[in-house]
């Protein structure tokens, strides 16, 4: 058996995940993660302050002296939110690996990184293809440490890790390059020889050979065009209460039509947030705004679609309605009111057919 690298995602924090390296973006500022982490590298003395840890250009590496449990940190350089594309998630995968091998010693064995792209208003599905694509694109070009084994990446939300993993398995299927472990939880063995049209050391053939490369797969076929297709934006509160509604009554129909569902998963708007947001509303086919608790993010965001001219489905729970809470300017407004969760889905489904019959979608 040839050099294989295995890739899994698993549910944890990025800060107590033993590595050899952690590899996270710097988009100008630090977000989410990358901030506690580098907040933690200056509050145990690695770096003086957070400007010694930017990655204005190329990347940052550190050793994190048992700041986090990985033993260095890696800030690679990415553009905004705003051209945070789904391009821009590639290209970090493939500078991780390359940086890996010509700037990391010793050579790890081990990489851990997060989820990228999701925060600043990706679709998740298409954010972990290709952010897999790009890894894949680096093993094929050799871009890559030898003594690699295992890239990781870790998602403290237990049930998106089990949508990323529900797609890698769809997309990944019939992949010979690419096989599924066995008895070992969730992941895949990367046979590097295989992906990269190598042909195997044989007693009868004793050098390995050039052999014509493979084609792409799947799923980097599906990573090529992400950024040129449509998008619906979501617009609804970020809690637990709502989490079964987005997965199941909106997300799901609108995965279904081949779209992309994106939201901005940020309770706070800063102002590149806000930038992005602002952008990704006015680039996107229609908004899906849940108007159930006239949360003021929602409501700021509808109205800036509607501003916008951008088509609006707003939904609200019939008991809402039956309580006439809905807000004076709203009461005009065209609603779905929706019993439960397969009833918003319904509902939902109906409409997105209606905006794909008029070209809308």
């Amino acid at each position: 058996m040839g050099k294989q690298i295995i890739f899994t995602i698993q549910e944890g924090n990025a800060i107590t995940y033993e590595a050899d390296v952690l590899a996270l973006k710097y988009a100008g500022t630090f977000y989410g993660v990358d901030h506690s982490v580098a907040a933690l590298l200056v509050r145990h003395g690695v770096a003086g302050d957070l400007n010694d840890l930017r990655a204005r250009t190329g990347f940052k590496l550190v050793d994190t002296n048992d700041a986090i449990a990985s033993k260095k940190a890696m800030f690679i350089a990415t553009p905004r939110p705003r051209e945070f594309t789904y391009d821009a998630v590639r290209e970090f995968s493939t500078t991780m690996l390359y940086q890996l091998r010509y700037a990391v010693q010793p050579p790890p064995r081990l990489a851990v990184t997060t989820l990228h792209g999701i925060g600043f208003g990706l679709d998740e599905i298409e954010a972990i293809s290709a952010q897999f694509a790009g890894i894949l694109e680096a093993i094929r070009a050799g871009d890559y440490p030898e003594s690699l084994e295992q890239i990781t990446i870790i998602e403290l939300e237990p049930r998106r890790v089990q949508r990323c993993r529900a797609a890698i398995d769809r997309f990944l299927e019939k992949e010979p390059a690419i096989a599924p472990l066995t008895g070992e939880g969730w992941g895949y063995a990367i046979d590097v020889n295989k992906l990269r049209g190598i042909a195997e050391d044989t007693p009868l053939k004793p050098a390995a050979t050039a052999a014509p490369a493979p084609a792409l797969t799947h799923i980097e076929k599906e990573a090529a065009k992400a950024d040129t297709e449509k998008h619906v934006f979501v617009a609804m509160p970020f809690n637990s209460q709502f989490e079964d509604l987005w997965e199941f009554g909106i997300y799901m129909p609108i995965r279904e039509l081949e779209l992309q569902g994106v939201r901005i998963d940020r309770e706070v708007f800063s102002g590149d947030i806000f930038d992005q947001i602002r952008y990704r509303i006015e680039t996107a086919a229609a908004i899906v705004a849940v108007i159930d608790s006239l949360n003021a993010n929602v409501m700021l965001e509808l109205g800036y679609a509607m501003g916008k001219g951008v088509p609006a489905i707003i939904l609200v729970s019939k008991a809402v309605i039956d309580e006439k809470k809905l807000p004076f300017d709203l009461q005009s407004q065209r609603c779905l009111g929706y019993a439960n969760i397969k009833d918003c889905k319904r509902l939902l489904q109906a409409e997105l057919d209606e905006y794909r019959r008029q070209g809308i979608l």
